[in-house]
């Protein structure tokens, strides 16, 4: 004789409905990662990555110095983020970097033309910060010169 609580007849249903559930999530998670990891539409050749200007952008603008260039195509890069402090007004401007040493602020865009430059690229306060240290809060721009 099989003793009554034995009987798991009833955790079948259960188990079915839970199940369900679990591959619903699933599914939903694996499109949504597919969906994160998609590339650029078909026949663009490449993926455009809205943080750099690259060589090509900068030949068509060649004429222009590097802020003028940066106003044109992200002009958000050039806008003041974080908390301003009182004793260093220009702290939450955006830095200027190149060959790793920091150049000063947005101002020194204007001594480099678009033909000196490989590349133009915008890092948010937490790339800069783990990238250059401290007293990034503004980010960070960073200048690669053609060789």
């Amino acid at each position: 004789m099989i003793h009554p609580l034995a009987d798991v007849s009833y955790v079948t249903p259960f188990r079915d409905r839970i199940m369900g559930k679990l591959s619903s999530v699933l599914i939903l998670g694996i499109a949504l990662t597919l969906a994160g990891c998609a590339s650029a539409p078909a026949g663009s050749g490449q993926r455009s990555n809205s943080a750099v200007i690259t060589r090509d952008q900068l030949e068509a603008l060649n004429s222009s110095n590097a802020y003028d260039i940066i106003q044109q195509l992200h002009p958000q890069w050039l806008t003041p983020r974080g908390q301003m402090s009182l004793s260093n007004p220009q702290s939450n401007q955006v830095a200027v970097y190149m060959a790793g040493s920091r150049l000063g602020g947005p101002s020194e865009l204007r001594g480099f033309i678009g033909a000196q430059l490989e590349t133009i690229q915008y890092l948010d306060a937490r790339q800069a910060t783990a990238r250059f240290g401290s007293g990034n809060v503004g980010g960070a721009i960073v200048l690669t010169q053609r060789r």
